[in-house]
């Protein structure tokens, strides 16, 4: 992705763990990008709270919360970085009504 490829020079980061969104976020704001991030591994999240814009931590089930800051805050375009392994729903059971909704379309996870 390209300064140019990016509308209004601004995206979110849903950050997964490791090392990958922490270097990109550092990148981005380092070409002048307004970078947000809406982290689901705690360890992550100190340190994209430092690079970006704005940054949140949810539950990887906390679906509604994650549309709600995506749209107050303008965002339209989304980079998708790092693991979130399936025990993750269940060490941080936060689910909210969004995500209980998208869980019980799946048949398994």
């Amino acid at each position: 992705m390209t300064n140019n490829e990016i509308k209004n020079n601004k995206f979110a980061i849903i950050a997964g763990n490791g090392k990958l969104p922490v270097l990109v976020a550092d990148n981005a704001s380092k070409e002048g990008l307004e970078v947000f991030s809406i982290c689901f591994d705690i360890k992550n999240y100190p340190k994209m709270k430092l690079l970006c814009k704005k940054a949140i931590y949810l539950g990887p089930g906390q679906l509604q919360k994650a549309a709600n800051f995506l749209n107050e805050n303008g965002i339209k375009q989304v980079l998708f970085i790092g693991k979130v392994s399936k025990e993750q729903y269940f060490r941080n059971p936060r689910i909210d009504k969004r995500g209980l909704q998208a869980i019980s379309c799946k048949k398994r996870l």
